[in-house]
């Protein structure tokens, strides 16, 4: 048998590769190309086939480094209880001569464990060793260190990226009262709680310091619970509760939202939400003293304890929605004026806002500032989800309730759209939140009306105006989100992917 290349030697021309031809590489014209009267052009620099030199072995590199990586990331599991040993001194609570101890130095612990706050995993399924921090037969105290964890310099650089990443998104801390509380030589343990909440939510907002964030959560959960064993708080002969340890709360939830499984910011805002009720922050201005009278001090202190309740009742409504949960902080029973303006409260410029029932019964063109805007968009997505549930009831009143939502919700974007446009150009993290929030009931209230229809056995032209109404909300809510995403990921509302996620399961 003739000796003879199954393929010949060298490289084929470009039009028998175009072509997916054999070429029988012959020069200056293969074979093809002259039967065929093509221009035959060899192209001699092409590159070899297959990957490049050193490429095999780089990819085996990245597949051992990934693997070490998530073996060690198995590993944390195992960790967890050793390191909450190391975070507690071994005390028994009530013993008069015992004082709170030291926190160890948790900056050095792994930060892949999370911990929680309150000993009520074992509603979700979990073990009671795993459910709480201490037991009935040993209990430890904590007592958090508010100085040498993290130096000087990188505590102002994490305070300043909260009050330009977290706050807005957040904004319960007044920014000079803040200041002037970390400057005290002697802070409460309330305050020490609020300080680790600062830094940990702060940390877990930029990139830099996004590794240290779980230590510092670690360290403001173990604060919190060393409020809780030291003696009871809220209750008959317990300690006051003070504001800051319920803002560090909400700092927290807010933190797990970002950061941690779902069922841990449930947890822990309901907490929050308890210790909200017993400190009676839903009826602040019950008893009201006019504005021109009211000290700028006493102005900041008061508006703190609002936008703390507000932010709580923004948390209460969106997680009841999200999660299918009743309300905890309820409607008609509050009694606390609306937040006022962001530049009014840092300044301490006393204004008087009005109440939220206001706002609803008298709904007019006058735009309210953003905070308040969201909740009382909250509020009418709150009274969506009560219409929802109240389908069984009658047909007059539901027909009545509804309409009255609507209405109020149209005020509410046709002024939003007027005073406070988004666009490509200007964006703003609260503000877009705001926007999605309010096209989110807009198309939740035309579910609830397609459905109604259908129930009724309407016309089949309501159920398309029902269906095109959400069409358009769904399409604004789009919008909203590519120009929200133009913050980055550190500057969008924390929030905000939850309430597209919402709106995209209901549109």
């Amino acid at each position: 048998m003739a000796n003879h290349f199954r393929q010949h030697p060298g490289l084929a021309c470009e039009e028998c590769r175009r072509r997916k031809a054999r070429c029988d590489r012959s020069r200056p014209c293969c074979g093809n190309c002259s039967d065929m009267g093509k221009q035959c052009v060899f192209n001699d620099q092409r590159a070899q086939r297959g990957p490049k030199k050193g490429q095999v072995r780089a990819l085996r590199d990245r597949v051992n480094t990934l693997e070490r990586l998530l073996l060690e990331q198995q590993h944390l599991d195992g960790t967890f209880r050793a390191a909450i040993d190391q975070a507690a001194a071994i005390q028994p609570v009530g013993s008069p001569e015992i004082m709170p101890t030291e926190l160890p130095q948790l900056w050095d612990l792994d930060p892949g464990f999370p911990m929680g706050i309150e000993p009520l995993l074992t509603e979700i399924g979990e073990s009671p060793s795993q459910a709480s921090l201490t037991s009935k037969s040993s209990q430890k105290v904590v007592s958090p260190i508010n100085e040498g964890q993290i130096s000087a310099l990188v505590r102002d650089d994490v305070v300043s990226v909260y009050f330009e990443r977290v706050h807005p998104n957040i904004p319960i801390i007044h920014k000079q009262r803040y200041f002037d509380m970390v400057e005290r030589k002697h802070l409460s343990q309330s305050q020490l709680c609020l300080q680790l909440a600062v830094q940990a939510t702060a940390a877990a907002s930029t990139a830099q310091m996004l590794e240290s964030s779980d230590s510092l959560y670690v360290e403001a959960c173990a604060a919190l619970e060393a409020v809780e064993i030291v003696g009871p708080i809220g209750r008959i002969g317990g300690m006051p509760i003070e504001l800051e340890y319920i803002q560090a709360l909400l700092l927290v939830v807010y933190y797990e939202v970002l950061r941690m499984p779902q069922y841990k910011c449930i947890l822990t805002s309901g907490r929050a939400f308890r210790l909200i009720q017993i400190s009676r922050l839903h009826d602040i201005d019950m008893e009201t003293v006019p504005s021109e009278e009211v000290s700028a001090e006493v102005f900041a202190r008061e508006e703190e304890r609002r936008r703390t309740f507000w932010v709580a009742y923004v948390f209460d409504r969106l997680f009841g929605i999200r999660y299918e949960l009743p309300h905890t902080l309820h409607e008609e029973a509050i009694h606390t004026r609306l937040p006022a303006p962001e530049a009014s409260f840092q300044d301490s410029k006393p204004v008087r806002m009005g109440f939220l029932s206001e706002a609803m019964s008298h709904p007019n063109n006058t735009i309210l500032p953003v905070f308040a805007e969201c909740v009382v968009l909250a509020t009418l997505r709150g009274r969506y989800v009560n219409l929802r549930n109240a389908l069984s009831g009658s047909t007059i009143d539901f027909c009545t309730r509804y309409q009255e939502i609507r209405d109020c919700l149209q005020k509410r974007l046709q002024t939003i759209a007027k005073h406070l446009p988004v666009t490509t150009t200007v964006v703003d993290s609260t503000l877009g939140f705001t926007h999605i929030l309010a096209w989110s009931v807009m198309i939740d209230l035309n579910e609830l009306a397609e459905c109604m229809a259908l129930d009724m056995n309407e016309h089949q032209k309501s159920i398309t105006i029902c269906l095109e109404q959400a069409f358009d909300a769904c399409n604004e809510v789009v919008r909203l989100a590519k120009c929200s995403a133009r913050l980055g990921r550190f500057k969008v509302l924390t929030l905000l992917p939850r309430l597209r996620y919402i709106t995209a399961n209901r549109g």
